[in-house]
């Protein structure tokens, strides 16, 4: 089964009512939990999708999920979920390979079901080139609504819609780095 992953022209550049539209697999499909479940936008005003697909950051290759910076404040902000997550009392740490082209830096957190905010678990600096990192998430069960991890990226500062951020490949392990 699948799910339309955009409900609006709002979220993606050049839409047209005869496009097809961009689908990804429905979190009750067979995902595992070290890949990104589902993916959503903070709010119509902080990102769009530039090219590529969310299972473009399932395979370390050169395909790439690109998404873009705005002319708001946030630049962006996006949302990926990771759903079925085996033991939320446990640690784990994200592998992220891909790069954002900007002038300001990029914060990874992770949302905190008990204090309903977000904890900066990374910061990633400006770069040219695609590189790969490596952070560890916040641990703790408050972490986890369930079995469910919500990680945030956002770009606070007022942004640039010629920005890029681009997302190779995107990976939760188990363990500590």
């Amino acid at each position: 089964m699948t799910t339309p992953w955009i409900s609006a022209d709002t979220e993606i550049f050049d839409y047209d009512p005869t496009d097809a539209f961009i689908w990804y697999p429905d979190a009750s499909s067979s995902l595992v939990w070290d890949l990104i479940g589902e993916f959503d936008v903070c709010s119509a005003q902080s990102g769009r999708i530039n090219s590529g697909e969310l299972t473009n950051t399932y395979i370390q290759n050169d395909n790439k999920f690109i998404l873009n910076e705005m002319n708001n404040t946030p630049g962006f902000c996006y949302l990926f979920t990771h759903l079925q997550v085996p033991d939320p009392s446990g640690s784990y740490f994200l592998e992220f390979t891909g790069t954002y082209r900007g002038n300001h830096e990029v914060t990874f957190q992770a949302y905190n079901w008990d204090t309903t905010a977000y904890t900066t678990f990374y910061t990633l600096q400006p770069s040219l080139f695609t590189q790969t990192y490596t952070a560890n998430i916040p641990a703790g069960a408050s972490y986890y609504d369930v079995d469910t991890l919500l990680i945030r990226t956002i770009h606070s500062d007022a942004g640039n819609s010629g920005h890029l951020f681009r997302i190779n490949y995107w990976k939760l392990h188990e363990g500590s780095v």
